[in-house]
């Protein structure tokens, strides 16, 4: 059953996935434009796809970093971005504007070419989001339906991808910040490289909240001044006027 968020965006598409007589519900969700349960590497998976168009410039859209983004990363096994639209570089090379194609023709974009497919990039690298490209909203659908039939088979039946190599490509970790990480990056001084190695210490905000100075000191990076500083924040209360 793939579920269709009703809203601008999604619920315009359902019509289509009517038509091919895909199983479907609307129903609203809280992240993503389409959701299904899958069978992913353990066991059943919740996928989840946002839909978002070129010309809504994915760079620096505060509502889908700050809220959306975040929301897919945490909410689903397996978060997709389908990017809808024809775009190619303009005249220049990829740092030249991305002109994309609308309307009958081919219009320049406040942003360049190499800028939204560098973001595209960093977000499979860095995110574990997969991003695929679709040209209009009748093959977005599409790939929502081949995605959903793909994944209705059991994990270990895909072999496909042994067909003419058998050694399996290396697999890349993806660190995603869970509550402790983002609980030990708001601490000043901490930030995001410092509280990867606050979470690998800590199991839960709990005993990170109640742990002692020294047991801050324990974790490579956090020396006595940001102990006591993420001691005194943990504790309701601030030596800043001392360090003044």
């Amino acid at each position: 059953m793939i579920l269709i968020d009703p809203r601008r965006g999604s619920g315009e598409l359902e019509p289509l996935f009517r038509k091919l007589r895909m199983p479907t519900r609307v129903e609203y969700l809280k992240y993503g434009d389409f959701a299904f349960a899958g069978n992913g590497p353990r066991g059943t998976s919740l996928v989840g796809v946002e839909r978002k168009r070129v010309s809504e410039q994915i760079v620096g859209n505060t509502r889908w970093v700050a809220d959306q983004l975040q929301g897919m990363v945490e909410h689903y096994d397996m978060p997709w971005l389908i990017v809808e639209g024809v775009w190619r570089p303009g005249d220049g090379g990829p740092s030249a504007p991305l002109v994309e194609h609308a309307r009958g023709q081919w219009r320049e974009q406040r942003f360049s070419y190499q800028g939204l497919d560098n973001y595209l990039n960093s977000l499979t690298m860095c995110t574990g989001v997969y991003v695929k490209r679709s040209g209009s909203d009748v093959e977005t659908v599409a790939q929502v339906c081949d995605l959903y039939w793909l994944l209705d088979k059991k994990w270990e039946d895909h072999k496909s991808h042994f067909a003419f190599h058998t050694t399996p490509p290396p697999r890349v970790s993806f660190i995603r910040p869970g509550f402790v990480m983002r609980v030990a990056k708001e601490v000043r001084d901490i930030g995001w490289e410092k509280a990867v190695k606050v979470a690998i210490h800590f199991r839960n905000v709990r005993d990170m909240a109640n742990a002692e100075i020294a047991e801050w000191e324990k974790i490579p990076g956090i020396g006595k001044k940001i102990a006591r500083r993420a001691f005194d924040a943990f504790r309701g209360s601030s030596n800043e006027e001392e360090e003044k």
